[in-house]
């Protein structure tokens, strides 16, 4: 196997605790400053799938405490948030994670309803030491 490099953009995404949300907002919308935007789209969500997020969280009692914490802006996204938001956007988010000593682990999100029929967006995440950038995955 041949080792490629990753391009990602660096320094890019304001460093404010909104990162996770603001890489989703500029693949989305071209623009990190709707990041507000789609915190409040997944809240939202979240609320309807209640069920999800308790299998999720491993009970009930976990579900409001979570919702309530990740609708305030600046508390950091987690891998409950990037779930969320594939199935409420449809899309399959592919999040390469990177640590300092050069390991890595990729993973995919995927909207459980998925159409053979209809077009389903890809955005690609790139994670390292707490903060995401946006992935180039043409590596351009």
């Amino acid at each position: 196997m041949v080792e490629q490099p990753i391009h990602h953009t660096y320094d890019f995404i304001e460093r404010d605790g909104n990162c996770m949300f603001r890489a989703f907002s500029h693949w989305k919308f071209s623009s990190q400053d709707e990041h507000k935007r789609i915190r409040e789209h997944l809240i939202q969500y979240a609320k309807l799938d209640r069920e999800f997020i308790s299998e999720y969280l491993n009970g009930e009692a976990e579900v409001d405490p979570w919702i309530t914490k990740m609708a305030k802006v600046g508390v950091w996204g987690d891998s409950l948030a990037l779930e969320l938001l594939a199935k409420c956007y449809k899309v399959i988010l592919f999040v390469i994670s990177h640590n300092n000593i050069g390991g890595g682990t990729l993973r995919e999100y995927h909207p459980h309803e998925r159409s053979h029929y209809s077009r389903t967006d890809v955005y690609f995440l790139f994670h390292s030491l707490k903060h995401f950038e946006i992935l180039d995955p043409y590596g351009q």
